[in-house]
């Protein structure tokens, strides 16, 4: 029971922290923000890949990467929003690396989570 509580508890804290990367988005200091998740959830993403060694959270990291491709292209191609404070960029200087890098990392931890509540 500890640790389906515990499982909770981290799970409150990651939308939390996603709520708040939506809001720093939203008052255009996203950078460090999105810096840090890239960090969290890379690390949460590979120590699930290497400990429950499941192809589906690379599936799942892989379809979270190419649907903010398409997504971010779509709004920035029609100009909804636009990046302006971030060191890297992607496909025709609109779209930052490390926001599809984030959501490729989001989907593995999705996964691990997921697969991770599976085994209990």
């Amino acid at each position: 029971m500890k640790l389906k509580n515990s499982v909770t508890i981290v799970s409150i804290i990651i939308s939390v922290i996603i709520f708040s990367t939506f809001l720093a988005s939203q008052l255009g200091k996203n950078v460090w923000t999105s810096t840090l998740l890239l960090i969290l959830f890379g690390v949460i993403g590979i120590a699930g890949l290497v400990k429950l060694r499941d192809p589906v959270i690379l599936e799942l990291g892989v379809i979270g990467f190419v649907a903010d491709i398409v997504w971010e292209l779509y709004g920035t191609g029609n100009r909804l929003w636009g990046y302006y404070d971030s060191p890297f960029y992607m496909i025709g200087g609109t779209l930052p690396l490390e926001v599809t890098v984030l959501y490729f990392f989001l989907g593995m931890t999705a996964a691990v989570y997921v697969l991770y509540r599976l085994e209990k």
